[in-house]
């Protein structure tokens, strides 16, 4: 009889332990998301006619209860602070419907931005927005990691259908429809702007097209987005003054999976 019972026991725990197993098994996966690391990103509106009040689930997991989420302004005159995306494709911005009481308030996705790059890549982007919470938003993004655009540099990217010329300083470059440049355009000592001059080639001639002042120093950098209407260049200029934010302070960065009332 004792032989009997020693043997259920065994052959028991040896279940038990099985099981445990897997269970372990299961929920590796997530402890191994959990300690990704995370894309970041910077957003922008553009053409947009007022700023946009938005959130977006750091870890891509909108659809779970109490997920978190975390509240981000776009507006058009700068770029939003610097956040960390830690989930798959695709990144959805959400607005929260504000004519619910608080309790019952819901999130609606108004724009996704769809990547096929891996968790761990490591990207910096910035996405350009263009539209709004009524009509719909479109997202274009362009890839702004410092080995692309070091400190101090222009990225300058062609949206127009014919060729443009430019002057940076003392810097002079043509750029393709549809092409991009990035310049470092040389500084002088205690120099904060320098000249940018646009040009359009119109019979045989370079016609100056555009001109202005921009800023120009080692602690920012810039994307320059080049479109056309007639006779004038009408750049976007977008300044990131964050190059050299450090990544723990980052929006996001390190944030829980789920809000735990």
């Amino acid at each position: 009889m004792k032989f009997y019972i020693t043997t259920c026991l065994f052959v028991l725990g040896f279940f038990l332990l099985v099981d445990l197993s897997a269970q372990e098994k299961v929920t590796q996966p997530t402890d191994t998301i959990r300690k990704g690391t995370p894309n970041l990103f910077q957003a922008i509106l553009w053409q947009g006619t007022a700023d946009e009040q938005l959130v977006y689930a750091p870890w891509g997991n909108a659809s779970e209860e109490n997920a978190t989420f975390i509240d981000f302004t776009l507006q058009s005159s700068r770029l939003c602070n610097k956040f960390a995306y830690y989930g798959e494709s695709p990144l959805t911005f959400y607005k929260i419907d504000k004519s619910e009481p608080d309790s019952k308030k819901t999130i609606k996705p108004i724009a996704q931005y769809r990547f096929n790059y891996e968790r761990d890549a490591q990207k910096e982007e910035i996405l350009v927005v263009r539209g709004n919470s009524k009509s719909g938003f479109k997202m274009h993004a362009f890839p702004f990691d410092l080995k692309t655009v070091p400190m101090g540099s222009f990225y300058f990217k062609s949206l127009s259908n014919e060729a443009t010329y430019f002057k940076l300083g003392s810097e002079k470059f043509a750029l393709p429809p549809g092409k991009t440049k990035v310049v470092l355009p040389k500084q002088e000592p205690k120099q904060k702007n320098t000249k940018l001059e646009g040009f359009l080639l119109r019979d045989n001639q370079y016609k100056t097209s555009h001109v202005r002042l921009v800023p120009a120093r080692s602690s920012i950098r810039s994307l320059v987005l080049i479109t056309t209407k007639g006779v004038n260049i009408e750049p976007f200029l977008i300044f990131d003054f964050n190059g050299n934010q450090k990544l723990n302070t980052v929006l996001g960065y390190g944030v829980l999976t789920h809000t735990h009332l």
